[in-house]
C-alpha cells in the first residue's frame, strides 16, 4: 500500500510539473507569435534599417571675418536654412557647438544666398531624406 501511495504522489508532482511546462510552452508561443508579427510589420516599412549619421567638420562660415557676416548676426536678418518636419515651428541649422538643429529662430544666419545654398547642399548630403529649405529671414522671424 505504501509503495501505491508513493507512486500516486510521483505521478500528481509530475502531472503537475507537465501543467506547468505546458503553460510555459504556451506562453513562449504566444510571445514569439507577437514577435513574428512585429518583425512582419517592420520589414512593410520603407527605410527602417537605422543610419549611423557622423558629424562633418563644422563649416568656418560663422568664424569668418566677412562683414556682411557680422551683420546679418548683428541685424539678425540674412538666410536660414529649415527642418521643415513640423512646418508650425520648423527647425533651424545652427553651425556653433559642433552643428545641429535648434529652435524656430535660433538657427544661423547666414549673409548671403550662396553661403546658404552651399551649406544646404551639404545637409543634403549628409541627411538626404530631410526636409529642408533655405527661407530669407529679416529681424527675428
Amino acid at each position: 500500500m505504501k509503495i501505491n501511495e508513493e507512486l500516486e504522489e510521483r505521478l500528481k508532482k509530475l502531472e503537475i510539473e507537465q501543467e506547468r511546462q505546458d503553460t510555459v510552452l504556451d506562453d513562449f508561443l504566444r510571445e514569439f507569435e507577437e514577435v513574428l508579427k512585429l518583425e512582419a510589420k517592420l520589414a512593410n516599412i520603407d527605410n527602417y534599417e537605422f543610419k549611423l549619421v557622423v558629424p562633418k567638420k563644422a563649416v568656418s562660415i560663422q568664424e569668418s571675418d566677412d562683414p556682411l557676416m557680422e551683420e546679418a548676426k548683428n541685424k539678425g536678418g540674412g538666410y536660414v536654412i529649415r527642418l521643415i518636419f513640423n512646418p508650425k515651428k520648423p527647425s533651424e541649422w545652427a553651425e556653433e557647438g559642433g552643428g545641429g538643429w535648434r529652435d524656430h529662430g535660433m538657427g544661423m544666419r547666414y549673409p548671403n544666398l550662396q553661403q546658404a545654398k552651399h551649406r544646404l547642399q551639404e545637409l543634403r548630403a549628409q541627411w538626404p531624406d530631410y526636409p529642408m529649405k533655405i527661407v530669407q529671414v529679416n529681424r527675428q522671424t
